[in-house]
């Protein structure tokens, strides 16, 4: 073989190997922070049972998102503004301030998880 073809296929595997490292990093960070957002919709489903249809609302929303619903990408955080606006369009401040204190949760904890370093590069 000559040297740039060693030199390539060097490459080519460095190149390899990294993209497999960022996918399991990847699917790593998301399954976590799926249990903190599965956690913290929990948490405030149980301080506050008064607003069972909110939650209702966004279980179904989770359950769309989760099953391959007709509009890509649907998140978590999409879910919670659906149902944050719904609540400010019929005058619930006291749901709109659940939920924006739930996504303020969801937020600062996910922010806590240590993204590996290749990950945190591309964040």
């Amino acid at each position: 073989m000559k040297r740039g073809s060693r030199w390539f296929v060097a490459m080519l595997l460095v190149v390899i190997v990294l993209f497999f490292t960022l996918c399991v990093q990847w699917s790593s960070y998301t399954h976590q922070r799926g249990l903190i957002e599965d956690s913290s919709i929990s948490a405030a489903a149980a301080r506050h049972p008064e607003m069972k249809a909110a939650f209702g609302a966004l279980a179904a929303c989770e359950e769309r998102r989760k099953h391959g619903a007709d509009r890509p990408p649907i998140t978590t955080a999409f879910c919670i503004s659906t149902v944050r606006d719904r609540a400010a369009a019929i005058e619930r401040p006291d749901i709109v301030d659940t939920f924006d204190e739930l996504k303020r949760e969801i937020d600062s904890k996910a922010t806590a998880i240590e993204v590996p370093f290749p990950l945190r590069i591309i964040l």
